[in-house]
């Protein structure tokens, strides 16, 4: 999967891009890059945000729009964001064993991944209405219960409770992330 951060966003997590990767490393990533940049739906855009003066990551599919936070994250633990977002994908489709089968081949066969730059300005548009309607407005403080933020359930709660518009066939609909999600990868596992 590629993971396309914002400009603050890498400065104040000090995310590596690819020119500044170990030669093998390098490798790597251009190989993922190469295989996986015209594939909307292993695209990622990522943005910090703060909660409690700590350091957050929403991450956004370019493809459905399914929304994943992250909270309370370390500079030292960048290379686990793809863990970390899977964690919650396998939460968000707990009680879909179709889903979870599905989850496992794409991540088996997308194990890797690498950060960009992001410059796709629906991606961007997006976290930043995601921004707007969560971050901004305290709407994550109603999921804290007993000093425990209630992380599963936001997930949730963000891509089925909501619903956000893109183009299919050049018309503009209104979707749910998370059955919008679920869609495009049976239909891309239907193809292979």
């Amino acid at each position: 999967m590629i993971l396309y951060v914002t400009k603050k966003t890498k400065e104040r997590l000090n995310i590596p891009m690819i020119d500044e990767l170990s030669d093998i490393s390098k490798n790597n990533a251009s190989i993922v890059l190469n295989n996986e940049e015209d594939t909307e739906l292993l695209k990622w855009g990522i943005k910090i945000f703060y909660m409690d003066r700590r350091k957050c990551l929403q991450a956004v599919n370019f493809a459905s729009k399914l929304t994943i936070y992250l909270f309370d994250i370390h500079n030292d633990s960048i290379e686990y964001i793809g863990d970390a977002m899977a964690n919650y994908m396998y939460h968000i489709y707990d009680n879909d064993e179709k889903m979870t089968n599905l989850l496992n081949r794409l991540f088996n066969e997308h194990s890797l991944c690498v950060f960009s730059n992001l410059t796709d300005k629906t991606a961007i548009s997006t976290l930043n209405y995601n921004e707007r309607c969560y971050v901004n407005t305290y709407r994550f403080y109603d999921y804290i219960e007993n000093n425990t933020l209630k992380t599963i359930e936001i997930n949730k709660d963000v891509n089925f409770d909501n619903l956000l518009t893109v183009k299919i066939n050049g018309k503009r609909e209104y979707i749910v992330p998370g059955e919008y999600f679920k869609e495009l990868l049976t239909n891309y596992y239907k193809r292979s």
